[in-house]
């Protein structure tokens, strides 16, 4: 009976593992993705920044405007210091729209191509930088624009920007410090003084800015075409 019980067993056991062992025949997997329709809401955004503005034209026909986005963020686009570093962008030195992303041209015939992408077109959000200029001390922008810290020809000088007065140099050193952190300078960039006459309704480069009243951390300001 045990001489039995133990072959039942092993035969019982060879069985199970033929049964549990064996492949079973399944469909291919679908790898593809599946259609998607255009939204009417579009309201996704693609970010994209440090894409070239040519890039960027290419992107809203070939997928952004086809894939159904409603807005394309990209870099900033005004003139800034030299360097192949992200940070570099949003140290300007002038309002020109010359930037390593592009110029003006190509600036605007990517604008008009994401306009045009798909049946209603894909909206270009622009990263813009008025609160603040340049952390160097002195160079010349991708433009051409020589500069100092102080100093922005045609644009702003030692008067328009905020000066801490806690320190030489002017840069925030504490950061439990109130006053410290409101009004001095971080890493070295300059802040523009809302205050200033020049920062009110000046035309720069074919746009007409508009300063809202100083607040040394919510300094905002708006671009319409002029």
């Amino acid at each position: 009976m045990h001489c039995l019980l133990v072959q039942g067993l092993l035969v019982l056991v060879s069985a199970m593992h033929c049964t549990l062992g064996a492949p079973h025949p399944t469909k291919p997997q679908d790898t593809s993705l599946p259609a998607r329709g255009v939204s009417n809401d579009k309201n996704v955004i693609a970010q994209m920044f440090e894409w070239t503005w040519d890039s960027v034209a290419a992107e809203c026909k070939d997928f952004i405007g086809p894939a159904g986005y409603g807005f394309v963020q990209v870099s900033p686009a005004s003139e800034h210091v030299d360097g192949p570093q992200w940070f570099t962008d949003y140290q300007p030195v002038s309002y020109q729209i010359t930037s390593k992303r592009g110029n003006r041209d190509q600036f605007a015939a990517m604008v008009a191509a994401c306009h045009s992408a798909h049946s209603v077109g894909v909206k270009v959000l622009a990263d813009t930088l008025f609160n603040h200029m340049s952390a160097s001390e002195s160079g010349i922008g991708v433009g051409g624009t020589s500069f100092t810290h102080y100093d922005y020809p045609g644009l702003y000088n030692v008067n328009n920007f905020h000066h801490c007065g806690i320190r030489p140099g002017g840069d925030v050193s504490d950061y439990g410090n109130r006053a410290d952190v409101q009004t001095c300078e971080l890493v070295n960039l300059v802040g523009i003084d809302a205050r200033s006459a020049q920062n009110d309704a000046s035309d720069l480069d074919g746009h007409r800015i508009r300063t809202e009243p100083p607040c040394r951390l919510c300094q905002r300001s708006f671009v319409s075409r002029s």
